[in-house]
């Protein structure tokens, strides 16, 4: 059995650093047809903001399960 011990890391550096790797791969994949201009401004386009999506929610589950690295909100007091 393999005992670990869970890093926390402050929720907003955690954030911007999944914001930023995410928004990176979501560059990668769409290139110049990852953001469009809309009433709202510029923002990702439908599907390349659920390719974000899904992509946060894996790279922070990846940081969890293979580096016990974590939000400071999960941490157990």
């Amino acid at each position: 059995m393999k005992i670990t011990n869970k890093t926390y890391i402050a929720n907003e550096k955690l954030m911007e650093y999944l914001d930023e790797i995410c928004t990176y791969m979501t560059e990668i994949k769409f290139g110049e047809d990852t953001y469009e201009w809309g009433r709202e401004g510029y923002s990702m386009t439908d599907i390349a903001q659920s390719f974000y999506e899904e992509t946060f929610d894996e790279q922070e589950t990846y940081l969890n399960a293979t580096l016990d690295i974590c939000s400071d909100i999960n941490e157990k007091k």
